[in-house]
C-alpha cells in the first residue's frame, strides 16, 4: 500500500509503502478453487459412469432381444424353407397329378399371350387339328382348319372372352390339316390376368366330342325323320276330324260335335309336339330357317290370345295392348314362343287364376310379359329352367305333362333373333316369363 506524505509547503515530500505478504492466502484461494473444480469432476464422472452403466444395461437388454430375433428369425426361416419345400413338392404332385389327369382324359391344353397372339399347344391339342406332334403352329394355323360356318363365331367368341374376361365354351367342327379328317372339338378356356414376371394369357383345354356329337346328330336326324312322318297322317286325320265335326253340328249332333272338338284339341297338341321336335332337331343342327318379316307383335300377341282362349276352360286370359310395336322377325315362330309361355302358365296355374300379358317398349326393344299365379320356381330351377329336356320335379308338377322342350325352344328362338329371355318367380306365388327382341328398323 503506498500512502504519501506531504511537506510543510503541501507538497508530497515522500511515500511510505506498506507491503503484506498474501502469498498463503493465495495458494489457499487457488487450492480452494481446485478443490471446486475436483468435485465438480468428479461429480460429472460419477453421473455419466451412471448413464454409462444404465446405457450398459439398455445395450445389454437390445444385445439379448436381438439374439431372440435372430433365434426367432433362424426358426421362422427354418420354417419358411419347409413350407416352401412342402409346398414345391405339392405342386409337383399337383402338376403330375393334372398331368395325369389331362393325358388319361386325351385332353389338349392350349395358350394364348394377350399381346402378342403368341399360340402354345399340346401335342394332343396338334393332333386334334391335324397337325403332327412336333410342327410348329400359329394360331392362324388352327383357326383356319375350324369349318367355314363355324370359323367367325369361334373368332369372334375367343376376342369377347379376351376383352371382357368371360368364359369360353364352345362345340364346333375342325377339318384336319394332313389327314382331312372331320372331329367335333369342345374347347373351353378363361383370361388370366397379369402376374409377377407373367404377361396376360389366354388358356384352357380341347376335348375331341366327334362320337358323341355324331350320336347327337343321327338322334336328331332320326327325331326329325320320324317328326315328318308323323305330321302327314295328323294332318289328315285333323282334315277328317274337322270334317265330321262340321257335319255332327249340321246333323245336329252335340255328342258328336263336342268330342270331335275335344279330339281337335288334342290333335293339335300332338302337331304342336311333333312341331317343336322338329324344331329342335333343327337348332341342334345348325339348320334352321328364319323367315324374317316386318309385323306389329301387338296384333300377334292377341290372335295368339283370342285362339288360345277357344280351347281354355277354367282360366282368365287377360291381354293388356300397348302401342304398336313393329319387330322385324320370324312370326310363326315368336308365334309359338307366345303360344308355349302362355300355356305353361296355364298348366301350371290352379283353375279360375288369372293369366296376365302385357307388352311395352323398353329401352328400344318389345317386351312380352306372361304372368301367372302359379306354383312359382324354386331359385335352383330358376337357373335350369331353360335347358333343354329339363324338368322341374316336385309334388305340384307331377300331374302336369311335359317333355321339358318348350322353354329351350324358347329360348333359342328369342336368341336366334338377337334377344333375351328371362324369368322371375316366387315359390307359390307365382312366375312372369319375359322376352325382348329389337325393334325394326323400318
Amino acid at each position: 500500500i503506498n500512502e504519501p506524505i506531504l511537506g510543510a509547503d503541501g507538497n508530497v515530500a515522500y511515500i511510505i509503502n506498506t507491503t503484506t505478504n498474501i502469498t498463503e492466502q493465495i495458494l489457499q484461494k487457488q487450492a480452494t478453487e481446485r478443490a471446486i473444480q475436483l468435485e465438480e469432476i468428479l461429480t460429472h464422472e460419477q453421473v455419466l459412469n451412471e448413464e454409462l452403466a444404465t446405457a450398459n444395461e439398455e445395450l445389454q437388454a437390445i444385445n439379448e432381444e436381438l439374439q431372440q430375433s435372430q433365434q426367432d428369425l433362424a426358426l421362422l426361416n427354418t420354417e419358411l424353407e419347409e413350407r416352401i419345400t412342402n409346398r414345391t413338392k405339392a405342386l409337383a404332385e399337383s402338376e403330375a397329378m393334372m398331368r395325369t389327369a389331362i393325358a388319361s382324359a386325351k385332353l389338349g391344353t392350349w395358350f394364348i399371350n394377350v399381346e402378342t397372339r403368341e399360340f402354345v399347344s399340346s401335342a394332343r391339342t396338334k393332333e386334334l387339328f391335324g397337325f403332327y406332334p412336333a410342327e410348329k403352329v400359329s394360331y392362324e394355323a388352327v383357326i383356319n382348319q375350324i369349318t367355314d360356318e363355324y370359323r367367325s363365331e369361334v373368332i369372334n367368341a375367343i376376342e369377347t372372352a379376351i376383352q371382357y374376361g368371360e368364359t369360353y365354351d364352345m362345340e364346333y367342327p375342325v377339318i384336319g390339316f394332313h389327314d382331312g379328317k372331320l372331329r367335333w372339338v369342345k374347347a373351353t378356356g378363361k383370361l388370366y390376368n397379369a402376374e409377377a414376371k407373367k404377361q396376360p394369357h389366354f388358356s384352357g383345354t380341347l376335348i375331341d366330342i366327334t362320337e358323341h356329337k355324331m350320336e347327337e346328330i343321327r338322334k336328331n336326324s332320326f327325331i326329325a325323320i320320324v317328326s315328318h312322318e308323323l305330321k302327314t297322317p295328323l294332318t289328315s286325320l285333323k282334315a277328317y276330324v274337322q270334317m265330321l265335326a262340321a257335319k255332327a253340328k249340321k246333323a245336329e249332333d252335340p255328342f258328336t260335335a263336342v268330342a270331335l272338338d275335344k279330339v281337335n284339341v288334342q290333335v293339335k297338341k300332338m302337331t304342336n309336339l311333333i312341331n317343336s321336335f322338329l324344331h329342335i332337331s333343327q337348332l341342334e343342327s345348325g339348320m334352321i330357317h328364319l323367315d324374317k318379316t316386318n309385323f306389329d307383335l301387338v296384333e300377334l300377341i292377341q290372335d295368339r290370345v283370342e285362339e288360345i282362349s277357344l280351347t281354355t276352360k277354367g282360366h282368365v286370359i287377360h291381354f293388356q295392348p300397348c302401342k304398336p310395336l313393329l319387330v322385324y322377325a320370324d312370326e310363326a315362330k315368336i308365334g309359338q314362343v307366345i303360344n308355349n309361355l302362355i300355356n305353361n302358365a296355364i298348366k301350371y296355374s290352379p283353375k279360375e287364376k288369372y293369366v296376365d300379358i302385357s307388352c311395352s317398349n323398353v329401352d328400344g326393344k318389345a317386351q312380352v310379359r306372361v304372368q301367372d299365379g302359379g306354383v312359382g320356381i324354386l331359385p335352383q330351377d330358376k337357373n335350369r329352367i331353360f335347358e333343354r329336356y329339363y324338368r322341374v320335379e316336385n309334388n305340384q308338377t307331377k300331374t302336369v305333362s311335359g317333355f321339358g322342350i318348350g322353354l329351350y325352344l324358347c329360348s333359342e328362338i328369342i336368341k336366334s333373333h338377337n334377344g333375351e329371355i328371362n324369368v322371375e318367380s316366387e315359390p307359390k306365388k307365382g312366375s312372369i316369363f319375359y322376352f325382348n327382341l329389337p325393334l325394326s328398323q323400318v
